[in-house]
């Protein structure tokens, strides 16, 4: 019997919202360490992960050994996920829109609302390299071409519209549960056709290139499956609490956290220093007793940032957009944000030792550099890499102003919050479940107050460094990947004899020393309208997923056209995945905007454990 070891209840809500046009998708964040930068997540929101050789991995072009994907795995352009003969996985991306893998399954995310050439649509590319996938799509509020490709086809899904595509022997199978998708299929770029696919209707593109019309499901288990998925999020989330204008007023990532999700975890509380914060159950008893954010996961490097992987089924959106504060009444609290950063942490790096330590960031941080405020005033003040927040501003300021008048809460609460601090050897940087690996607090307490060992002056920077110093093998590669793929091999599903070959694990290392990215061959059955442009010219149209971009150097096309869209992708808040904000006279786009969207919201764990008490029981 499969156990499922997290449930993602919220995210099947938002599913079942998505089609019924609730939600408003336009989403708007801003992205810490580039805030002039447009920056797009998808991470893994449910997953079957039992720590065997059946778990889903999920592999990165950014030369990165393999990773289990586990819950809040962060997602980007060039990685892929794929699942065993024994495991699902799901993902949802910033914009709400979900993806459901099913087994012997892969599919990689080759771009996110990558800027077109040629018109104001932004490309969001899958890519469906075997099994069977099921997406809920939500557009965001702008011309966008969301397709998924197969070997013989591409599928670009309507607003609101549920499908199921699968690959097999050759095929290329759609089902439409909800709205319609558009079929593109044929043998070269001059014998192209398309199909417009209703709801309740199937098709089939055969190896020879034809369309065929078909009745029913393509798979019944998985439909099944997936209606299970949805139906269960209702049952666990009944009622819902009011919640403060402040709170309504912040990204709807944090308002459907709020009004959906966070009254199971948590309870929202004012404050008459901080304003409205939210205090997990975890504060009272959790499934690892005395409890500290950031404690509980593990690091993974994305877009050259350490993105935080919180174990905590909830803990996608209070990791990545606010920060946390200690209360010794009410245990941690988190202030609520419109940032999103990998992690809101500080970091700390002692030679000698060769110790990393990390904990939460608080609004303080601006104001003191803690090192050099707490321990002695000759050490160097280590400030946050990233700009104060719009929302904490003002609790910046009040801080700024208790700690010249020695204010005793402030005080109080500075002393609690820094404190703790995780410290890790340097080498155990990238381990899963790090807080197995963690000194204990009478060694971190030690070290870091000794003065003896020389600090780092630029800590977050040498935690990337070693982390990938030390990311260069995995016990993923050395164990095991092999014994998952002779598994596959030997226990086929749905006529799938073998795994394709993976050649890309490369040697990792700082960015400057990795290998240049690879890109995605030509397709001429492509939705993207630089496609048309490309085949009638000649030219071979590329998609970099490092970079986010479409890249088509050789191709001419009308100046005046790609001045206009580059002046509307300045104004409006599309963006690229990690790029610089221009375009090139060559022709090969890249990133043009600032700021972003999210729906993403984390999930919950039918196994988490959480408390409902709320004595407001302090830590201890």
């Amino acid at each position: 019997m499969r156990v499922r070891k997290f449930w993602t209840p919220f995210l099947c809500l938002s599913a079942i919202l998505l089609s019924s046009g609730f939600i408003q998708a336009e989403t708007h964040y801003t992205y810490a360490p580039a805030p002039n930068k447009a920056i797009y997540f998808g991470h893994i929101s449910y997953t079957e992960v039992e720590n065997d050789a059946f778990d889903p991995l999920v592999f990165s072009e950014h030369n990165l050994p393999p990773k289990k994907a586990v819950l809040n795995f962060p997602l980007g352009p060039g990685d892929s996920v794929r699942t065993s003969s024994e495991r699902r996985c799901e993902i949802q991306f910033d914009t709400g829109t979900i993806l459901r893998l099913d087994y012997d399954s892969e599919v990689q995310i080759e771009t996110i609302l990558a800027p077109s050439l040629t018109s104001r649509s932004k490309i969001s590319n899958i890519v469906l390299k075997r099994g069977q996938a099921y997406i809920m799509y939500k557009r965001y509020n702008r011309p966008e071409v969301f397709q998924v490709f197969t070997p013989n086809a591409s599928v670009k899904l309507d607003h609101n519209s549920v499908s199921s595509i699968k690959v097999e022997d050759g095929l290329s199978q759609v089902w439409v549960d909800q709205g319609k998708v558009h079929i593109l299929y044929g043998p070269d770029s001059k014998h192209t056709r398309t199909h417009k696919l209703k709801k309740s209707r199937t098709a089939s593109v055969t190896p020879d290139h034809q369309l065929l019309m078909l009745t029913g499901d393509l798979d019944q288990e998985f439909s099944l499956w997936n209606k299970d998925m949805n139906a269960n999020f209702l049952e666990l989330h009944k009622g819902e609490t009011s919640l403060p204008k402040p709170i309504q007023r912040l990204p709807k990532a944090v308002f459907y956290f709020a009004q959906k999700y966070s009254n199971i975890h948590g309870e929202w509380l004012w404050d008459s220093f901080y304003g409205y914060v939210w205090r997990p159950f975890y504060n009272d008893s959790g499934p690892w007793g005395t409890w500290t954010p950031y404690y509980y996961g593990q690091w993974h490097m994305t877009n050259d940032q350490l993105f935080w992987v919180p174990m905590e089924s909830w803990g996608w959106v209070p990791y990545h957009l606010g920060v946390w504060v200690w209360n010794k009444n009410k245990g941690w609290l988190w202030l609520p944000g419109s940032a999103f950063a990998p992690s809101w942490a500080t970091w700390r790096f002692f030679f000698g030792p060769n110790m990393l330590a990390w904990r939460s960031l608080g609004p303080w941080d601006w104001v003191t550099g803690i090192p050099g405020f707490y321990r002695d005033q000759k050490s160097p003040k280590l400030y946050p890499p990233y700009q104060i927040p719009k929302e904490l501003k003002e609790v910046v300021k009040k801080v700024e102003e208790g700690i010249a008048r020695n204010d005793p809460k402030v005080m109080e609460d500075i002393s609690g919050s820094v404190r703790e601090y995780a410290m890790v050897r340097a080498k155990d940087l990238n381990t899963p479940r790090i807080h197995k690996r963690l000194a204990n607090p009478g060694t971190t307490k030690a070290t870091i107050n000794s003065g003896i060992y020389r600090e780092s002056p630029n800590p977050s920077q040498t935690a990337v460094n070693l982390y990938w110093m030390y990311g260069t093998r995995s016990q993923i590669i050395q164990d095991v990947l092999p014994v998952q793929e002779k598994l596959n091999r030997s226990i086929p599903r749905n006529g799938n004899p073998s795994l394709p070959e993976f050649s890309h694990y490369g040697k990792a290392g700082p960015a400057t020393d990795r290998m240049e990215p690879k890109t995605a061959i030509h397709r001429f059955r492509d939705w993207n309208p630089d496609a048309k442009v490309a085949n009638r010219q000649g030219v071979v149209l590329r998609y970099v997923s490092r970079q986010n971009v479409i890249s088509a150097p050789e191709m001419s096309y009308n100046r005046s056209l790609q001045r206009r869209n580059s002046f509307m992708q300045g104004r409006s808040l599309g963006g690229s995945y990690a790029s610089s904000g221009s375009r090139s006279n060559s022709g090969t786009s890249s990133s043009a905007s600032s700021g972003s969207s999210s729906q993403a919201t984390g999930s919950t764990s039918s196994s988490s454990g959480a408390g409902r008490g709320s004595g407001g029981r302090g830590k201890k």
